[in-house]
């Protein structure tokens, strides 16, 4: 098995390097298990370096009253004590260097065998051996899914506390976590915000940065770093090193650069207090950090560098966890749902520094066409739903933050002219403001910024409704960017469901006719080249007419021309297919607004959601290949420029490796390439991020 874990590793941490760019050197060999060094505060130790298996259905719940509970490692066994178990024993010293590494004595297995239930997180060196001690009894193995992400500490104290019937004692322990992560992170994200440091990370800590609201110029490890890569991360004249604890690797890099070396950790001590390693590590950020950005004057901000844009990525996949070395392959039967919980899905793995105000380059000439897209996202984000919920619940939902920072970007790239850029620009300032109060747990300015933000987004779209009603002139020529935006509405509207649910149920929901009149907004915007001309007007009309019949509650005409709008929209989508395939002439130079338009199709498609359920189910959803060629499309038609064309289009290849494997019903090489294409997609976002700011 440690065999195993250690090729994996290599495989890994080959690709990884790899994607950021940086000269891959052979791995040194894994450390034996030590004492965690002097330096750091003890008892800490590292995160393992091998990603956790999937999580398989929790054992029939038995009441855990006076059961005893074998623990792998201190991860494991805190995920226990915070789900209200006491009996608690664990196997793996917590003040070895790498606990997974650890080999169990005779004792520890005989602990085990006596146990009622094993937990484990499934890549220690040991957990076969710790199966085996119980003649592979699956009533008493727990797998869990050890990752310092909020999101994935409530799923799994929660799961556990079901298991144990102690969810009194779950419930008070998450309370106190939630209540101390917000105030941990948001003073962290505040004090970043002013010191603005430049940061060189080890690949394994990287997380670590969206906790404290940073980003990071480069990456080093987990192999020794090389001449040529401690040039480049030199050359970044950083000001600070996240250094994992329990790994090292960084000292070169803090010694050419005279940087501060900040140790993080993942395990906790033999306290099993989760809350322990985010307030040990919350503590060596904000001391490392800068008091003041004039301290740090000589640094500049670098932004998300290629250097560690993937690294970023994969920590990304583990939140602030073990798994961020992304491991897919035979060390482990699952892997996708342990390492890919977190991505970009609240707040410790969100990007949640406020989105940069309006260009001054945006107020120019106002874009007509992109002017109607920024309005169609703007009015789909769910600024009502958010704004409804943060009132009635008075809790916060951290996923809004990911939400209004895709919509932030692109809005900050439309050129609005000047008739719309004061009230563009007073949305951004009001949803930042919605960010920040989210990202730092404040329900009380949450709510009224919600409010706020929903009132500014309808006051922007009424604005641009009655700026498009003077008709200004929209562009001379068919764009296939545009077209194949266009497209991408069109076809996910939901025309054929529409037509489907009306003929079946014969009533008329209203709400469609908001969803016809946002397509109907873009469509009149755009410029159809002449050969689908008449069948993009003929479709406009039909939309027309079935927004009459359902406005008049008139079931019979709605039905039939709901029908009629969903046979016409698949003729446009053809044609259309059909005009992008003979390659008319793209933009000859990469543009901020399709840039950010495509970034947001990408982050939206759902990559996440695909990768984890092909894993966990092994079965295929034909329907995904019609998710991922509607969004191949629009990534066809962008011109990414020279810094991102590479690597977009590495994706847009492994994309249609993906379709090729789900078209042929291959589970094995589907559920690989879901992975890849997940991996690829962060890592492509992040570079569009960091493009993004060298532009302005």
């Amino acid at each position: 098995m440690k065999i195993q874990i250690n090729l994996l590793v290599g495989v890994i941490t080959t690709l990884a390097l790899a994607a950021c760019n940086v000269a891959t050197a052979t791995p040194a060999p894994k450390p034996a298990a030590t004492s965690v060094p002097s330096t750091i505060a003890a008892p800490t130790v590292a995160p393992p370096t091998a990603a956790p298996t999937a999580i398989p259905a929790i054992p029939t719940a038995v009441p855990v009253a006076a059961k005893k509970i074998v623990a792998s490692t201190s991860w494991v066994g805190a995920f226990a004590k915070a789900a209200g178990a006491s009996d608690i024993s664990v196997i793996a010293p917590s003040n070895l260097q790498h606990p997974p590494d650890y080999d169990p004595k005779p004792s520890d297995l005989v602990n085990v065998a006596k146990a009622d239930f094993i937990l484990v997180a499934g890549y220690e060196g040991f957990a076969k051996r710790m199966h085996e001690a119980v003649g592979g009894d699956a009533k008493k193995i727990i797998t869990v899914n050890t990752e310092n992400s909020p999101e994935v500490i409530r799923k799994e104290v929660t799961r556990l506390a079901e298991v144990f019937k102690t969810q009194d004692k779950a419930k008070a322990w998450l309370d106190n976590f939630d209540k101390e992560y917000g105030k941990l992170s948001g003073d962290l994200k505040a004090k970043a915000r002013i010191a603005n440091p430049t940061i060189v990370s080890q690949v394994f800590v990287t997380p670590w940065l969206a906790f404290s609201g940073l980003q990071s110029a480069g990456c080093y490890g987990p192999a020794p770093v090389t001449p040529a890569q401690l040039k480049t991360l030199a050359d970044l004249k950083p000001n600070v090193v996240f250094e994992n604890a329990h790994m090292g690797g960084g000292d070169p890099v803090v010694e050419a650069s005279k940087a501060k070396k900040v140790l993080l950790i993942n395990f906790p001590s033999d306290q099993l207090d989760l809350l322990e390693v985010f307030k040990t590590n919350s503590q060596r950020i904000s001391d490392a950090l800068p008091a003041t950005a004039a301290s740090v004057a000589a640094h500049t901000w670098h932004g998300a560098a290629p250097g560690c844009a993937a690294a970023a990525a994969a920590g990304d996949h583990a939140a602030m966890g073990h798994g961020d070395t992304h491991s897919h392959g035979a060390a482990v039967t699952n892997t996708h749902a342990a390492t890919t919980t977190a991505h970009s899905h609240g707040a410790a793995m969100t990007q949640t520094h406020s989105a940069a105000s309006i260009n001054a380059t945006t107020t120019q000439a106002a874009n007509v066409f992109g002017v109607s897209v920024a309005q169609y996202y703007l009015d789909t984000a769910g600024f009502h739903g958010m704004a409804t919920t943060l009132s009635n619940t008075q809790k916060i939902d951290t996923g809004y933050i990911t939400k209004i920072n895709r919509v932030n970007k692109m809005l900050t790239q439309t050129a609005w002219g000047p008739a719309l850029q004061g009230k563009a620009a007073a949305f951004v300032a009001t949803a930042n403001k919605l960010v920040e109060a989210l990202a730092a747990g404040n329900v009380k300015d949450a709510v009224t910024l919600a409010a706020k933000t929903h009132d500014d987004q309808h006051a922007l779209s009424h604005d641009i409704d009655h700026w498009l009603a003077s008709k200004p002139a929209k562009a001379a020529a068919a764009d296939p960017f545009s077209i194949s935006v266009s497209q991408y509405l069109l076809d996910n509207a939901g025309f054929h469901d529409m037509a489907t649910t009306l003929s079946n149920t014969q009533k008329i929901n209203t709400a469609y006719l908001t969803t016809i009149n946002r397509v109907k907004k873009v469509f009149a915007q755009s410029t159809w080249d002449k050969s689908f001309e008449a069948k993009a007007q003929k479709f406009m009309t039909s939309l027309d007419k079935l927004s009459e019949a359902l406005a008049a509650g008139n079931v019979k005409d709605a039905v039939q021309w709901s029908g009629a709008v969903h046979d016409e929209q698949h003729v446009l989508s053809h044609d259309i297919d059909h005009w992008l395939e003979h390659k008319p002439a793209k933009a000859a130079k990469a543009n901020l607004f399709d840039i950010s338009v495509a970034q947001y199709v990408l982050d939206v498609t759902g990559f996440h959601d695909m990768a984890t359920t092909l894993s966990n189910t092994q079965k295929i959803d034909t329907g995904y290949i019609t998710k991922i060629n509607r969004a191949k499309k629009i990534f066809a038609q962008t011109t990414w420029g020279d810094k991102l064309d590479s690597q977009a289009q590495t994706f847009i290849g492994t994309l249609g490796k993906y379709v090729e494997a789900l078209a042929a019903g291959n589970v094995k090489d589907a559920v690989k390439v879901a992975d890849l294409a997940h991996d690829q997609q962060h890592a492509l976002s992040h570079e569009i991020d960091a493009w993004v700011k060298s532009q302005k």
